[in-house]
């Protein structure tokens, strides 16, 4: 988990950074920059960490597929939330 969390976040602030002009405005992105900087910040790559980050990543329509693997994204749906 730990390995994955650690990997995952360069890739999360990189797409954060190339998406920012385009989701400025959007609440769950803001949450997700935050929670990362936190994440980070803390060096916090528990479990808990790790679900939140797959929380905050459900509502964007494109994740560059690196992240989704990361995360196990594609295993996310409604009846999962």
């Amino acid at each position: 988990m730990e390995n994955k969390i650690q990997e995952g976040i360069p890739l999360i602030k990189e797409w954060i950074e190339t998406k920012r002009k385009e989701f400025e405005q959007n609440e769950d992105f803001n949450e997700l920059e935050k929670i990362v900087k936190e994440i980070e910040n803390d060096q916090d790559y528990s479990k808990d960490a790790y679900e939140d980050i797959r929380y905050l990543l459900r509502p964007f329509e494109y994740i560059p597929l690196k992240i989704k693997r990361l995360f196990n994204i594609g295993t996310l749906d409604n009846y999962t939330m």
